[in-house]
């Protein structure tokens, strides 16, 4: 996917977010690796490739489009890129498939965290941690692209 963003300093950014606004649980008690996760947070991590799939499928098409339909005016693909960006700051993750996505499986990975008072998987490690440590190069170009996550918290401290 042709972006102009850059990934790791996105990974990054989204990754520490939510522990500025988060305080309900400790951070030293999150479990971190995917290899330590629980069965039923890998099988929830399988149903959010599944989906994200679909929606990084659907979110590369629209993006790659409107490059090629600006290219096709005579604009280089840097300054279609570049002109795309400036309408849309998240670039090709400005896509409600994707935001319904993560909204979904955030929530779904703080639910599962309720019933575990020992351990916990912070939702954005899930979210976008994982990717990097399985290198798939794809969903992190198009996550790293989110300006901040889709998600925020209620009036009691809780995801929502």
């Amino acid at each position: 996917m042709r972006t102009d963003h850059n990934i790791y300093s996105g990974i990054h950014r989204l990754h520490n977010a939510p522990k500025d606004v988060y305080t309900k649980r400790d951070y030293a008690t999150a479990r971190i690796g995917y290899d330590d996760a629980p069965p039923e947070c890998k099988a929830l991590f399988a149903d959010y490739c599944r989906d994200l799939k679909d929606a990084y499928d659907n979110a590369r098409a629209v993006w790659e489009a409107k490059i090629d339909s600006l290219q096709a005016t005579g604009v280089s693909e840097k300054n279609a890129i570049a002109q795309l960006l400036r309408d849309r700051i998240a670039g090709p993750a400005d896509h409600r498939m994707l935001t319904g996505v993560i909204r979904k499986y955030w929530l779904a990975c703080d639910e599962q965290n309720r019933g575990r008072p020992d351990f916990w998987v912070p939702p954005e490690t899930f979210a976008i941690k994982w990717f990097y440590d399985q290198q798939n190069e794809d969903f992190l170009q198009l996550l790293s692209a989110l300006p901040y996550w889709p998600i925020g918290l209620d009036r009691n401290g809780d995801w929502c």
